[in-house]
């Protein structure tokens, strides 16, 4: 089988477009990923925890943007309820206003003392120590978020005990190292 001039042509032009139509292709899922990569950096994020208080055997309620954009109209359920939290409460503040925020600006904080880590051990069979909390909140853009997970008050009192890292730890440690990892991949 011998091929002309002309149709030899039109076969590499034809592999040549079908090459540049693949490169494009592929172009745009990199562009997409890399978009969707620089969204998950600059959005906010809400966390909550039951982290100790320093050295000190007080567990304090944290809710914490650590995202480097506002959170706005913030609702944070928990379950327990936030009345079961309040029984936790020995100052008498009024938790439940800590879970309704209008805005959290990045790397602002809000606290409030629980208690003393040997009454979730003396009461913890009495009283709740493992909660499932739903974070939702949305951007500047209107982009909503919805950060569902687990908070186990045993565990923060181990920690203190083991010197281990808590769930809400290793969850943000685990983002962090992402971060890293992709923007290291783009130098």
């Amino acid at each position: 089988m011998c091929l002309d001039a002309s149709t030899l042509t039109n076969l590499i032009a034809f592999a040549a477009l079908l090459v540049t139509g693949i490169y494009v292709y592929l172009t745009g899922r990199i562009l997409d990923s890399s978009r969707s990569f620089a969204n998950e950096q600059i959005r906010p994020f809400v966390v909550m925890s039951m982290p100790l208080d320093g050295e000190s055997t007080r567990i304090i309620l944290s809710i914490k943007n650590v995202g480097v954009r506002p959170a706005l109209d913030v609702r944070i359920k928990c379950v327990p309820s936030p009345q079961e939290l309040l029984k936790w409460s020995r100052g008498g503040f009024d938790i439940s206003r800590m879970l309704e925020q209008p805005m959290i600006a990045p790397n602002q904080e809000f606290r409030a003392y629980l208690c003393e880590t040997f009454y979730v051990l003396e009461k913890g069979t009495s009283y709740p120590t493992q909660f499932d909390v739903s974070i939702r909140y949305r951007d500047s853009n209107d982009n909503p978020y919805d950060e569902p997970f687990k908070i186990d008050l045993l565990s923060y009192v181990v920690k203190k005990a083991y010197n281990s890292k808590s769930p809400v730890e290793e969850r943000l440690e685990a983002i962090g190292a992402g971060i890293k990892k992709g923007v290291d991949a783009v130098l």
